[in-house]
């Protein structure tokens, strides 16, 4: 017998090891036979789920992860590119949404929060210098979060269905991802 690790979440089959070496959770028992056909079937990927194989032809799950790594780096780039302006004081204020930003909001908001300090002096992306409140911190990340939520939900959500469901190759790369 022949163990043959899987991927828990994906059920995507991995490597195989003789029966008599330890390997972690979870792997099916295959015969020699099995795991051979397997192995030596270059034009399918294996999955095993829900106590099920599957096998899907190879160059089409070669363009569906390409298509979805598209759709993620898209999706990324234009969350990266967000902006929102926040008016304190009389002074329109501009955030744009970088790591830096990011890292910053959460870590000033957690502070805030924590009482650890009352105000977060922060140089903006068009550089004013302002005291900005647990207020401040939250209003500024619910502006982002308006923005972000409907950009996974509304936009790379409906993608990732359509390359999900695609049955060809052709199909796959036939979708035009704008954001």
């Amino acid at each position: 017998m022949i163990k043959r690790r899987y991927d828990a979440v994906t059920g995507k089959l991995g490597a195989s090891y003789p029966d008599n070496i330890s390997v972690p959770e979870p792997f099916l028992l295959l015969t020699e036979a099995q795991n051979d056909a397997i192995s030596t079937d270059s034009d399918y990927v294996y999955y095993y789920k829900d106590g099920t194989y599957k096998k899907v032809n190879k160059a089409l799950q070669d363009a569906k992860d390409a298509k979805s790594k598209e759709n993620d780096q898209k999706a990324r780039a234009k969350v990266e590119s967000l902006k929102v302006t926040y008016t304190k004081d009389g002074q329109d204020l501009l955030f744009e949404f970088n790591l830096q930003t990011q890292t910053d909001l959460t870590t000033a908001g957690l502070q805030l929060l924590a009482g650890a300090i009352q105000t977060k002096t922060w140089t903006t992306n068009n550089n004013i210098v302002a005291e900005l409140n647990a207020e401040d911190i939250t209003a500024i990340g619910a502006q982002f979060a308006a923005l972000i939520d409907p950009i996974w939900s509304d936009v790379w959500s409906p993608y990732q269905t359509q390359i999900d469901e695609a049955e060809t190759v052709e199909e796959v790369n036939s979708i035009v991802i704008t954001y």
